[in-house]
């Protein structure tokens, strides 16, 4: 799609979330297709993993209830026991929240289409964000068309959003095999909107440098620059997944063998446990665990994309939610309440360029030399299988 020049009017709307590239480089949101308002709002909010998606979905619920929309959330993954549904679902009190497991909205576009559904019926929301899994691209043509196709007048489909984490963006995807980084620049090149997240965690001259060599690299794409955190752009952002309409120029190639390989590389973690005694857990606890999780790992050359842990109370519900997103970044608490927990439930997601079998070991040793005795509830380490989408569009219609 060819960029066009801001207006005055338009620039005082969206300048907060929009970079203004160089003139005729800039996209004007109210020049988008505009979706229809009697149709549910469909917003796909990819990105790596560790990008952000969770975080910035909570955000743009949080602004649409401020608006007076309802709003329905499906989070994906390629296992089960997903802390990212946990904290959607404890936001939401548990409802107009759908998960999609056992591989990417791309694989599973069945049950995507049935999630949809159950949403529009039950819930009639305004607006559907969905979170395909961080390792997962090519969306456009496995998942946002084929959906077009089916669902013309009941959905309208947002532009892709590809989240971009900043500082993982400054260090040029560093500590990564190159089939890994493959997965992440396809994300990059099939994005309608590439939106720079975490712009809190970056000085104004870092974030500038990143700025401008996007725009050299995509200068065809809408640079958003949004923080969930400070709140920074969201509402923008909001706007312009409410009203503009997914409208690819062209579809991207696409190697599905390097995708396959570059997914091979990655283990994937899951765990839940609860303490097998009366124990005190409350938020730093779990920030101490996580770090001697975050260091175990590093020590054994893993390379960490995302790296969660919750802990909550069948009473008191989530207490706190620690996470680490790379290797050179310490954990933090993005969720934590001053209660503490006697009988706590832990959750633990884990994505790392490392062995199934690696990772395992590691996560029970570390949680072994806790002085507390733990009930294991589940437990499942692998690798995401090759890529196999129910349906590809090939050939662009015209809209």
């Amino acid at each position: 799609m060819n960029e066009k020049n801001f207006s005055e009017a338009q620039s005082s709307v969206i300048s907060p979330i929009l970079e203004t590239i160089s003139g005729e480089a800039a996209r004007v949101f109210q020049n988008e297709p505009k979706a229809d308002k009697k149709a549910c709002v469909v917003a796909l909010i990819g990105g790596f993993l560790g990008a952000g998606k969770s975080t910035m979905i909570t955000a743009l619920a949080t602004e649409a209830t401020r608006r007076n929309l309802t709003y329905g959330i499906i989070t994906n993954d390629q296992g089960v026991g997903l802390i990212d549904t946990q904290t959607a679902e404890h936001a939401n009190q548990s409802k107009s929240v759908e998960e999609i497991t056992g591989g990417c909205f791309c694989c599973r576009l069945s049950d995507l289409e049935q999630a949809l559904e159950r949403l529009s019926e039950s819930e009639r929301p305004d607006v559907i964000f969905a979170e395909p899994v961080g390792s997962c691209t090519d969306l456009m043509a496995t998942v946002i068309l084929p959906l077009r196709e089916k669902y013309d007048s009941e959905f309208h489909l947002s532009p892709l959003a590809i989240l971009l984490d900043c500082k993982r963006l400054a260090k040029r995807q560093g500590g990564f095999h190159k089939e890994i980084g493959y997965i992440y620049q396809k994300q990059m090149e099939e994005a309608e909107s590439l939106v720079l997240s975490k712009t809190d965690t970056l000085s104004p001259e870092e974030l500038n440098t990143i700025t401008a060599e996007l725009r050299l690299k995509h200068p065809t794409k809408t640079l958003c620059h949004a923080s969930a955190k400070s709140g920074d752009g969201v509402s923008d952002l909001l706007d312009y997944v409410l009203t503009s309409q997914a409208n690819p120029a062209m579809l991207m190639e696409m190697d599905y063998d390097l995708y396959g390989s570059g997914e091979a590389r990655m283990g994937w973690y899951n765990a839940q446990l609860t303490t097998a005694h009366d124990s005190f857990w409350d938020a730093q606890k779990l920030l101490v665990t996580i770090t001697k999780l975050w260091q175990a790992l590093i020590s054994e050359g893993a390379s960490i994309a995302h790296l969660k842990m919750s802990l909550a109370d069948e009473d008191k519900g989530i207490i706190a939610v620690a996470n680490a997103v790379c290797n050179d970044d310490t954990p933090q608490l993005s969720i934590q309440d001053s209660r503490a927990s006697g009988k706590a439930t832990i959750l633990i997601n884990l994505r790392a360029e490392a062995e199934p079998e690696t990772l395992t070991r590691i996560v029970r040793a570390v949680m072994s030399s806790l002085t507390q005795e733990f009930i294991w509830l589940h437990e499942a380490a692998f690798k995401p299988g090759q890529p196999n989408p129910t349906k590809r569009v090939e050939v662009l219609r015209e809209q």
